[in-house]
């Protein structure tokens, strides 16, 4: 049964069906035929027994109307009505002569209906010969001759033709009964072939409805049940196993599109773990990321407050420096009170080379700052890298953040290198005026040599002044920097939320399919996407838009 192919079914049934339209109607055909011999038979004994009463009928009224003529010539004065006599016997001869045509073309039933009907022919024929003879002799007026040919020829012969078709009357009469009787025994036949080819029918009919219900229509049920239940999104229910039929190939094709479901389903389950997972992870560095902006912006605050410093100071060296140019050239004059002013000189001196130092510090801090900016970049491109396709925006954002943070290292040297050479010289001005002091009181001979130095530590401190506006260039891009890093926080931290949103679309997307043993896996990727929205909101955007405005 489960090797019969739907085809094959349909065809034997067409087949049986067809064989048994074929049988009927070959029995039909048989029956009908059969019906026709018969009936042709029955025509023809009824046209032979027609015949044979014509011409027994017409034989007998020849020789009656014969008989007048010979009664009529014998009396005298009725030889008219014996003309008219003869006529009408002459007519009926003729009748009977054309009776005998008609009974001669109709063939014979059988060997003895043949041979019935031979020995009537022969008898017929020496019958009307004598009648022919008889008339003959009427119209000739031979009464004796016709006397002779009635006695001897006309009695025996009508009486031998008489028997013979009171003979064939009886063989028609019994064969029209068998004819009745085979007639009567077909019908039944008939009957029996019908009813037995109904009852055949209905059974094949009957049969045919439970083969195909159970064959067709319960699979096909079953096929339908089986794709309900994937169109619910249930994919728990196995699929039986395929067979060689129709049905089985469906049943094999529903099988493996299942299969294939759940493996789609299964890899974008996968999927959408592995993204939720690197947007946990995005959101972790977001959050290290967001702490380090805060600490480089304080730093940077810092730094600025010390550069307002080193500005101010800078600014009193250059008045002083103008001052020391003015007192230089009035030195002469005033080189008894030169002891004090190069005493606050000195003491000046020691405060710039205090101040330099603290701004070669702060480089270094600026140095450091970059440097860990620079890695941060690093490590928030690996993760961009990481996340695929959705991370290619973060990268380019990475990328600027460590072309940004390099500037600011390469600007911290060069800045490093302008405090160290100002130091050096601020050391070297307060070794002169040290030493100036020491010998002031030989300070009228090196006059021109001290002008010479402030004019030194004139230009000095010019450059310090562009050092130092070089620095808060610097600041400013670092600040600059920072602010650029605040807004990449706040546009990760936009990006993982809507990352987590696509996840979460695509979670409640495959959650509709039902599978074996996934509900683990299901309570997983929610407290993962719930863990990852505690972890969104740690990073307040609002600070760097607030960092921004300061």
């Amino acid at each position: 049964m489960k090797t019969l192919t739907i085809r094959f079914s349909l065809m034997a049934t067409l087949g049986l069906f067809t064989l048994m339209l074929i049988v009927g109607a070959g029995l039909g055909i048989a029956m009908l035929s059969r019906a026709n011999h018969g009936s042709i038979v029955a025509q023809q004994v009824a046209d032979e027994t027609r015949d044979i009463n014509d011409i027994y009928a017409d034989t007998a009224r020849t020789r009656i109307a014969l008989m007048r003529v010979y009664t009529d010539l014998k009396e005298e004065g009725k030889q008219p009505s014996a003309s008219t006599n003869l006529v009408t016997a002459q007519k009926y001869e003729q009748r009977g002569q054309n009776a005998l045509r008609s009974f001669v073309a109709i063939p014979a039933s059988d060997d003895t209906d043949a041979q019935l009907r031979g020995d009537l022919l022969s008898a017929l024929r020496k019958l009307y010969g004598s009648l022919d003879q008889a008339i003959g002799a009427l119209r000739a007026d031979d009464l004796a001759t016709f006397n002779n040919i009635n006695l001897k020829n006309l009695s025996m012969e009508g009486a031998a033709v008489s028997s013979l078709l009171d003979r064939l009357q009886k063989q028609n009469t019994e064969l029209s009964k068998q004819l009745m009787a085979r007639r009567d025994a077909e019908y039944r036949t008939v009957m029996i072939l019908v009813a037995a080819g109904i009852v055949l029918a209905l059974a094949l009919v009957i049969g045919v409805h439970r083969f195909l219900k159970r064959a067709v229509l319960m699979p096909l049920n079953n096929a339908i049940d089986i794709l309900e239940q994937v169109a619910r999104g249930d994919l728990t229910h196995s699929v039986p196993a395929a067979s060689q039929t129709e049905i089985g190939r469906l049943m094999g094709g529903i099988a493996h599109m299942q299969s294939s479901l759940i493996k789609t389903v299964t890899e974008v389950r996968h999927g959408a773990q592995s993204i939720d997972h690197v947007a946990h992870e995005v959101a972790s560095g977001n959050v290290d990321l967001s702490a380090r902006t805060e600490t480089q912006a304080s730093s940077l605050e810092e730094t600025a407050a010390s550069m307002e410093e080193l500005t101010s100071t800078v600014q009193q060296t250059t008045e002083n420096t103008q001052l020391a140019r003015e007192l230089a050239r009035t030195a002469s004059v005033t080189a008894s009170t030169s002891s004090s002013v190069m005493g606050d000189m000195v003491e000046t001196m020691v405060q710039i080379d205090a101040s330099s130092r603290k701004v070669a510090d702060i480089i270094a801090v600026i140095d450091s700052i970059s440097f860990q900016t620079n890695m941060l970049a690093l490590n928030a491109a690996v993760e961009a890298a990481r996340a695929g396709e959705h991370g290619k925006g973060f990268a380019v954002v990475a990328d600027e953040v460590r072309t940004l943070a390099h500037r600011s290292a390469v600007a911290a040297k060069e800045i490093k290198s302008l405090i160290e050479d100002s130091v050096g010289k601020v050391q070297g001005g307060s070794a002169l005026a040290t030493r100036a002091r020491q010998t002031m009181d030989e300070t009228a001979d090196s006059v021109r040599k001290v002008a010479d130095i402030v004019i030194d530590i004139a230009e000095a401190s010019k450059e310090q002044s562009l050092g130092i506006a070089q620095v808060n260039e610097a600041i400013a891009q670092m600040d600059d920097v920072t602010q650029r890093n605040a807004a990449l926080v706040e546009e990760a931290a936009a990006a993982t939320q809507m990352m987590s949103q696509e996840t979460s679309r695509l979670i409640e997307a495959v959650s509709v399919f039902k599978m074996k043993g996934d509900q683990g896996s299901v309570s997983e990727v929610v407290s993962s996407r719930l863990s990852l929205l505690r972890v969104s909101k740690r990073i307040n955007p609002g600070d760097a838009s607030t960092r921004r405005r300061a």
